[in-house]
């Protein structure tokens, strides 16, 4: 016996900007004083402000890796697990 039946279900999809956290924390690690990380993260305003001020002598620059580290900081829409 034959039975066509059709099982849907609605679910969101899960995009991802096809950045990852890897490559955000080595730009925060190694070129964070010229903005580099903020400017991949999708952050432009403050990568441009982070590289006129040096990475803000360098404090900024440490503050940023930590939170890239932690996972405070990720790319602009990447879906955060809550």
């Amino acid at each position: 016996m034959w039975c066509a039946r059709e099982f849907s279900k609605n679910r969101k999809c899960n995009w991802s900007s096809g950045k990852v956290w890897s490559s955000a924390f080595l730009y925060s690690a190694t070129l964070g004083g010229f903005g580099a990380d903020r400017f991949y993260l999708g952050d432009i305003g403050y990568g441009v402000f982070k590289l006129l001020s040096f990475g803000g002598l360098a404090v900024w620059s440490m503050v940023d890796a930590i939170l890239v580290a932690v996972g405070f900081l990720h790319p602009e829409g990447h879906w955060v697990l809550a």
